[in-house]
């Protein structure tokens, strides 16, 4: 199942929330659909509101010497926390400031916490997820090296804006890509363009880490929460990648959707 949050086009106050089945939008009251809508007529927001805390793992991102991702074994993934209210839907327009030397993307897989849970492994972990989305984080490269060079971690570089969407594709509809701790046993490809134009491709297993693993890790030192949002970026775009306005931007994958945006 694909879990979606909208509004309609001619009542854009209301926040509705519901599901995606051969090409249009069921809405429900938490249970049971209670209207129809054609897509034409939705907007869609970032499936999941706003989350209670966003936990990402960058894809070279290591302080021991190890792994990227990873401190060491024994110390395990290592993750930063980013901007919550910088999460939007698809198909927003995205308003960013050129100050910081231009802005570019991170392509991320992302994982939403449905129940709370602590000290999980990663099958539990899975266990406590509501569903995948394609996920990107706009970020400014420029700020990224003065943060890294002081040692403080990543910040302000990666609050412009955090993409997730179009829909929150449930555990039991990747049954067949899982394996039994989350990892993806089946593959498939997620594909960056703009402009129409192909600029950048990833594996779904790319990354340093699969999502379960970091939802486990975070588990053992403070609870997880519904609402909680975590991302694994799947590798680096390529060096001088810029977004600028007028752009139009789309994180493509089989499997859970497109992520359509625009930068104005």
């Amino acid at each position: 199942m694909k879990l979606v949050r909208f509004h309609l086009l001619s009542d854009p106050e209301s926040i509705r929330a519901g599901f995606v089945h051969q090409g249009r939008v069921y809405e429900t009251d938490g249970t049971s659909p209670i209207a129809v809508h054609d897509w034409a007529d939705t907007q869609l927001l970032a499936p999941i509101g706003k989350p209670n805390s966003v936990r990402f793992v960058p894809s070279g991102y290591g302080v021991g010497g190890g792994q990227a991702g990873f401190d060491s074994e024994e110390s395990g993934p290592q993750f930063v926390y980013l901007n919550p209210g910088s999460v939007v839907g698809s198909h927003s327009n995205l308003l960013l400031d050129d100050d910081f030397g231009g802005v570019s993307l991170k392509c991320c897989l992302a994982l939403a916490v449905a129940e709370a849970g602590m000290n999980l492994d990663p099958g539990q972990a899975l266990g406590c997820a509501i569903g995948f989305a394609m996920a990107l984080v706009a970020y400014s490269p420029e700020l990224e090296r003065s943060e890294l060079a002081s040692g403080l971690g990543l910040s302000r570089s990666h609050d412009f804006a955090i993409p997730v969407g179009p829909a929150l594709t449930s555990p039991e509809e990747m049954s067949d890509d899982l394996g039994p701790e989350g990892d993806f046993v089946a593959p498939f490809a997620c594909t960056l363009s703009l402009n129409g134009a192909d600029v950048a491709v990833f594996d779904s297993t790319d990354g340093p880490v699969s999502l379960p693993s970091i939802v486990s890790f975070a588990s053992q030192t403070a609870p997880i929460r519904a609402g909680d949002l975590f991302l694994v970026e799947l590798g680096p775009t390529r060096q001088g990648l810029r977004i600028e306005p007028g752009d139009e931007i789309r994180w493509t994958s089989d499997r859970l959707g497109s992520l359509a945006l625009r930068r104005i």
